[in-house]
């Protein structure tokens, strides 16, 4: 019994230490996700990714602090498929640019040059004819909103309507 008590108290040192509580620090951090897209190609998968937040406890934790401290503080990545997939998200916040739960702009997400891979063709959603922003909410889910987002071959123009659209949505848990 004293066993059992010294333990938990270890435990409870141990995770107020981290900044975080009992309910909040168990990982690891899984996104489970669905990416949409239509316009040049249209395609719908879903995805489980175990390797964007392997440096985060918990899902609470990363939605407060970014889900990639190895890349700088206050990092966050948009989930993406395995390397043996042919599609490839690049979008993300730079260093210091995550401030927790909230909406981010167009602007912010250009970690990975804000590309994002879809078999042969890269598609830019920093380019200034393409409109994307995300949201992550406090229990670390959240998602990714694009339109028109040329791609490498595309010729943009004013009044341009090209390229692709659509979401990518998570949901995490730990």
């Amino acid at each position: 019994m004293v066993f059992v008590c010294l333990g938990i108290a270890v435990l409870v040192v141990a995770l107020l230490t981290q900044g975080g509580d009992a309910s909040s620090a168990v990982g690891p951090v899984v996104f489970h996700a669905t990416i949409t897209v239509t316009g040049e190609i249209h395609a719908k998968e879903s995805f489980t990714d175990k390797t964007t937040a392997t440096k985060v406890r918990s899902c609470a934790r990363a939605a407060t602090r970014g889900n990639r401290p190895q890349m700088g503080p206050n990092t966050w990545f948009v989930p993406t498929p395995t390397l043996d997939n042919p599609v490839d998200i690049q979008i993300g916040t730079k260093a210091r640019g995550y401030h927790g739960p909230g909406h981010y702009p167009q602007g912010a997400l250009a970690r990975g040059n804000g590309a994002m891979d879809v078999g042969p063709e890269s598609y830019d959603m920093t380019s200034a004819d393409a409109t994307a922003s995300m949201s992550v909410n406090a229990d670390g889910s959240g998602n990714v909103a694009f339109a028109h987002v040329p791609g490498d071959d595309d010729s943009p123009h004013r009044g341009w309507h090209g390229g692709i659209s659509g979401t990518i949505a998570w949901t995490c848990t730990s």
